[in-house]
């Protein structure tokens, strides 16, 4: 298995999401075999639909696994869509892609103290800008805190996914 420049599973499970022109707009991680998950919003830029759409899009992403060799492309569906409050949409991939694996997810209470890594797409970063923090607990919204580290990047816009 050619695993590329890293050869632990958070990065044979990265995603980069690329919008119609070819532009980078997200992440995503595999979560099964032939899965990806990221945000819903990503997936409404990718494919250029107005961000409040509720309904789940009808066109393909486009997406590739930049950390394995070669950067293989590939192309998914949209299988669930949570827009607004959850945020969350579910890729299918057209065929598993060689060399990736699913990132192991865990339960997401009692993590305080927890520490994190995460790689985004900021503005300016196509290729990526690896994170990392320290984990906190939920908020009003349900959203759990995250603490980046300094003097490393700041946690914005482009490491949604």
């Amino acid at each position: 298995m050619a695993v590329g420049r890293g050869s632990d599973v958070l990065e044979a499970s990265q995603v980069r999401i690329h919008s119609a022109v070819g532009g980078v707009v997200g992440a995503g991680f595999l979560i099964a075999a032939d899965v990806v998950c990221t945000c819903a919003h990503v997936v409404a830029r990718a494919v250029r639909m107005p961000d409040n759409e509720e309904r789940a899009p009808d066109q393909p992403v486009d997406l590739d696994f930049p950390l394995l060799d070669g950067r293989p492309r590939a192309r998914a569906s949209v299988v669930s869509w949570r827009h607004g409050g959850a945020d969350v949409a579910l890729l299918r991939l057209d065929a598993p892609v060689t060399g990736a694996r699913p990132a192991s997810l865990v339960d997401g209470t009692g993590v305080w103290g927890h520490t994190f890594r995460v790689q985004g797409y900021p503005v300016g970063a196509d290729h990526g800008k690896w994170a990392s923090g320290t984990l906190r607990a939920g908020q009003g919204l349900g959203w759990t805190q995250m603490e980046a580290h300094e003097p490393g990047p700041v946690i914005a816009e482009g490491f949604s996914g």
